[in-house]
C-alpha cells in the first residue's frame, strides 16, 4: 500500500501544473478554440455595463471565427497561454493603457496572443488584424446617428412657442431651484426676487422682471450666478457667470412648434487631447399639459449615451434612466395630492413614498428614509421647508425658508 502511494504521488508531481480548464478562476488558457478575453486589473471596473457591451459586440462581429469569450482578473499572477512560446502577459499601469484590456488567441500552438490596451473600440482594434477590415461598433455607429440628428436639429417658431417658453421657466427652471416638483402650482404674482436660506444661511436668490420672467439666479452671495436673456417674451441664452470674469457656458434656447431644446453645448473632457468631448441634448416637450423631460449626453470617452426621461403617461408621471426609475402617481385633485411615489426598478430593489396635504397650508413628503414638510401662505407661495433624514443617525435636520420681495 505504501508504494502504491508514492507511486501516486510521482504521478500527480508529473502533471503540468497549468494542465487545468480554461474558467474564469482561472489565468491559465488552454489551447483550442479562439478566445477573447476582456482582462480586468486589480482594484478595476468596468462602469455602465461596458464589459456586457464589448462582449455583446464581439460576439456578433467576428461570428465567423466562432471565438470564446470570458474575463480574467489580474493581480500577482498573469495570464499564461498553452503555445509553443509559453506566452505570458502581465497587467501594468503604464500610462495612455486602460485599467481594461482585450486579449486575443486564435489557440494555436504556434501563435501568440493580441493585445489590445483598451475596452471600448476592441472591435475597431481587432478587425483588421483578424477579418482583414474595418468593422464599427454598433455603439460607436449609433452615436454619431444620434448625434448628428441633434446637431443638424433647426427652429421653427408656432403660436405654441410662448407658451412652452413660459412652461419651461416656470415648471423647470424656477420649481427645480425652488426644490419643488413641476407639477405644483406657485403663484409669483408681482413677485421680484426670492430668497432662499438654508438654516438661516443665504443659498440662493431668484429675481424676476416686471414681466414675471426669470431673469437671474444667484448662488454663493453672488459669485456664482446666472443670467436669462429673452427675444419677444422667448427664453433665448442662458448665462453663467462666477463673479466679474467672463461667462463660463452659455446655453442657447430654440423652438420647434410644442418644442423647445438646447443647442448642442460641447463640453472638452480630461486628459483635454482634443479627443475626449461631452455632448448635452436636452429637449423638452409640451404634452398634455406637462412638460416632458428629455436629457440626452454623449461621451466620446466610451462612446455612450445616457439619457434621463421624465414624462406623463395619464395620471403616472415617470423619471426614468439606465440605473434608475421613480414613478409619482398622481390623484384627480386640483394640487394632485395625494402623490404616490414607488422607487427603483420593476426587477430591483424597490421602495415607496407618499406625498399628502395635511391641511391647505402643510403638505408633506413622507419615505422610509426622509420627511418633508412643506409649510405655503395663503396667497400660494410656498415659505418654508423642513427636510429631516431618518436613515443617518448624524445627519442634521435642515429648514429651508423662502423670503419674497414683490414690485
Amino acid at each position: 500500500m505504501k508504494h502504491l502511494f508514492l507511486l501516486y504521488l510521482i504521478v500527480l508531481m508529473l502533471v503540468p501544473a497549468h494542465a487545468q480548464n480554461d474558467d474564469e478562476n482561472n489565468n491559465f488558457i488552454v489551447a483550442g478554440q479562439p478566445i477573447f478575453i476582456i482582462v480586468i486589473g486589480e482594484y478595476c471596473g468596468i462602469p455602465n455595463n461596458l464589459g456586457t457591451r464589448e462582449e455583446a459586440e464581439l460576439a456578433k462581429n467576428f461570428k465567423s471565427l466562432n471565438p470564446k469569450i470570458r474575463y480574467a482578473w489580474i493581480s500577482t499572477q498573469p495570464l499564461t497561454f498553452d503555445n509553443y512560446k509559453h506566452s505570458t502577459i502581465h497587467f501594468d499601469n503604464e500610462e495612455g493603457k486602460g485599467c481594461v484590456r482585450v486579449v486575443y488567441w486564435d489557440g494555436k500552438k504556434s501563435s501568440t496572443p493580441l493585445l489590445y490596451n483598451d475596452l471600448v473600440g476592441a472591435t475597431e482594434y481587432f478587425s483588421p488584424k483578424l477579418l482583414k477590415k474595418k468593422v464599427e461598433s454598433s455603439y460607436y455607429t449609433e452615436f454619431q446617428k444620434r448625434l448628428k440628428h441633434f446637431q443638424q436639429k433647426k427652429e421653427h417658431l408656432t403660436s405654441r412657442s410662448k407658451e412652452v417658453s413660459d412652461r419651461y421657466v416656470k415648471d423647470v427652471l424656477i420649481n427645480q431651484a425652488l426644490m419643488l416638483s413641476p407639477v405644483f402650482s406657485l403663484n409669483l404674482k408681482n413677485v421680484k426676487c426670492i430668497t432662499v436660506k438654508e438654516n438661516k444661511q443665504v443659498q440662493m436668490r431668484l429675481c424676476l422682471n416686471e414681466q414675471g420672467l426669470l431673469s437671474r439666479i444667484e448662488r454663493q452671495d453672488g459669485e456664482v450666478y446666472m443670467e436669462y436673456k429673452y427675444e419677444d417674451g422667448l427664453l433665448r441664452e442662458l448665462v453663467e457667470y462666477q463673479s466679474d470674469a467672463e461667462p463660463l457656458t452659455t446655453t442657447q434656447y430654440l423652438y420647434n412648434d410644442n418644442e423647445i431644446f438646447k443647442k448642442v453645448v460641447k463640453e472638452e473632457t480630461p486628459p483635454y487631447d482634443g479627443k475626449h468631448f461631452y455632448y448635452s441634448c436636452d429637449y423638452y416637450q409640451l404634452q398634455d399639459d406637462f412638460l416632458n423631460c428629455y436629457r440626452t449626453n454623449f461621451s466620446t470617452d466610451t462612446w455612450s449615451i445616457y439619457e434621463n426621461i421624465i414624462k406623463r403617461e395619464g395620471n403616472k408621471i415617470i423619471d426614468e434612466d439606465d440605473l434608475n426609475k421613480t414613478v409619482y402617481t398622481l390623484s384627480n385633485t386640483k394640487n394632485h395630492l395625494p402623490i404616490t411615489i414607488t422607487f427603483g426598478k420593476e426587477d430591483g430593489e424597490r421602495g415607496q413614498g407618499k406625498f399628502i396635504q395635511k391641511n391647505p397650508l402643510l403638505w408633506v413628503f413622507e419615505s422610509y428614509n426622509q420627511t418633508n414638510k412643506f409649510h405655503w401662505d395663503k396667497q400660494g407661495r410656498v415659505i418654508k421647508i423642513d427636510s429631516k433624514r431618518k436613515d443617518m443617525e448624524d445627519s442634521e435636520d435642515v429648514t429651508y425658508y423662502f423670503q419674497y420681495e414683490m414690485y
